[in-house]
């Protein structure tokens, strides 16, 4: 890559994988793969629903703003705040709620596939 970094790279959310991208290359913006997100937490969650709002989540073109009061509200009205399962993702949301990536050049990469 003629030395040159790359400046996103998207993976599966592995912690060890997480941690070595920060030390390793500081200024990628770490980005988490939609279909993992949507096959992990979808079958640990295992409400209906739940999956609608969060592909939702992923992909909808929120600002930051939006994106928090739909959260909140989806998670309320699905009885899910105290949702090990959904707390998880929440708290990393900055790596896969489109509002917390824009200005991100990502040529169209959501998934870890091409």
């Amino acid at each position: 890559m003629g030395d040159k970094k790359p400046s996103v790279v998207v993976t599966d959310g592995d912690k060890s994988m997480r941690a070595t991208i920060a030390e390793v290359l500081p200024s990628a913006r770490h980005r988490l793969c939609g279909w993992h997100l949507e096959k992990n937490y979808v079958q640990m969650v295992k409400e209906l629903k739940f999956w609608k709002v969060f592909k939702n989540a992923i992909y909808a073109n929120f600002d930051v703003e939006e994106f928090e009061k739909y959260w909140k509200t989806a998670l309320e009205s699905l009885k899910l705040m105290n949702n090990t399962w959904v707390k998880s993702p929440c708290d990393i949301r900055q790596s896969w709620a489109m509002a917390y990536l824009r200005g991100t050049f990502y040529v169209s990469y959501r998934t870890t596939s091409r």
